[in-house]
């Protein structure tokens, strides 16, 4: 079953109600049932003409599409809010984009925007900011599904820029090495727990930059001063490659999920670390691929001549243009079906 096929689930009040009951123990009244499908209905439409419009306007729907599921996955997931108390704002604040757009050489990926009040630091609170990750467990190949609950501390009033987001999308991590000339933000990976109350093994491979020091990998990932690690070829499972392999140990009394840095699965069987932002939070996917769509959508609503020239390659600067053509195409892939695995956790 696809994904949106899945989805139109939720727009059916029927089973929105049931859904809602098994969540929170009590029932939907219709009007808020109606409220939910409303807007997954509406979700749906802007993603169904984004996927058949031209790359000037495809943004812009899909950022609309991203608004009305995040609305939707924010009134399915609170008991007490209705469509009239959800935040009209964003939630996310541009300011100085038209003097970085105005110049003769683009340079997008300096734009910044600050995480204000809205519906962006909603749904973090909603979804609790939570990221569910799928690692291999003793006896291989078994796995182990792991839900952690981020941090919001931080998140609100701080500054992210265009560059920080794509940086940490594991999907756009070749096509950012090669547009950059530099490492991304998320390493792939491979994850191993041999059990709860013991060790966690995570093995980092470099990308088309090769590996940074160690001392880079303990600082950025944040990783606990127990924590093994070395640089290896061997690997159980993959072909000699030069890679960090990390030892998580889980002290009794510690909070296990926590010691793990962020891991994300692109798919099945395909692990990405992801470094945690400058200021030290973490966003989750669905954060990071909400305000990846906002950022493209504000691009072509409000700055349509920067936008044209870097979609037709009119000017310097245009590097960006494979990884933008690619963004859009994962939002269009990705949002929905995160939307579906917070619905379904």
């Amino acid at each position: 079953m696809d994904s949106w096929s899945h989805l139109s689930i939720y727009e059916s009040t029927d089973l929105v109600r049931r859904v809602f009951k098994a969540r929170h123990n009590r029932e939907l009244n219709a009007q808020k049932s109606k409220e939910i499908v409303s807007v997954i209905a509406q979700g749906r439409e802007y993603f169904s003409a984004a996927s058949e419009s031209g790359p000037l306007v495809r943004p812009l729907l899909q950022y609309y599409g991203v608004l009305s599921l995040s609305r939707g996955l924010i009134l399915l997931l609170s008991p007490n809010l209705r469509e009239t108390s959800l935040p009209q704002a964003h939630g996310l604040s541009s300011s100085g984009w038209n003097n970085l757009l105005a110049t003769e050489i683009i340079n997008p990926t300096e734009l910044k925007v600050k995480i204000i009040n809205g519906t962006f630091l909603s749904l973090l609170k909603e979804t609790q900011n939570s990221q569910t990750s799928v690692l291999f467990q003793a006896p291989y190949p078994n796995k182990l599904i792991l839900t952690r609950y981020g941090q919001l501390t931080g998140i609100e009033d701080a500054t992210v820029s265009f560059q920080q987001v794509l940086s940490r999308i594991p999907e756009l991590r070749q096509t950012y090495e090669k547009s950059f000339g530099a490492p991304s933000n998320t390493y792939r990976a491979f994850a191993f727990n041999l059990s709860l109350v013991t060790q966690t093994d995570i093995d980092l491979f470099g990308g088309a930059h090769g590996l940074p020091s160690e001392q880079e990998i303990r600082s950025s990932l944040n990783l606990a001063a127990n924590s093994e690690l070395h640089l290896t070829d061997h690997h159980n499972f993959f072909p000699p490659e030069p890679h960090y392999h990390i030892r998580i140990h889980h002290p009794q009394g510690t909070d296990y999920y926590q010691l793990l840095p962020c891991l994300d699965n692109e798919n099945e069987g395909v692990t990405s670390v992801i470094v945690p932002f400058p200021s030290g939070y973490s966003i989750s996917i669905l954060g990071r691929f909400f305000l990846l769509s906002y950022y493209l959508g504000t691009l072509a609503r409000y700055h349509p001549t920067a936008w044209l020239s870097m979609m037709q390659g009119q000017q310097k600067g245009d590097y960006l243009l494979p990884l933008i053509r690619e963004s859009m195409s994962v939002i269009q892939v990705r949002f929905p079906s995160l939307v579906i695995q917070q619905l379904e956790l």
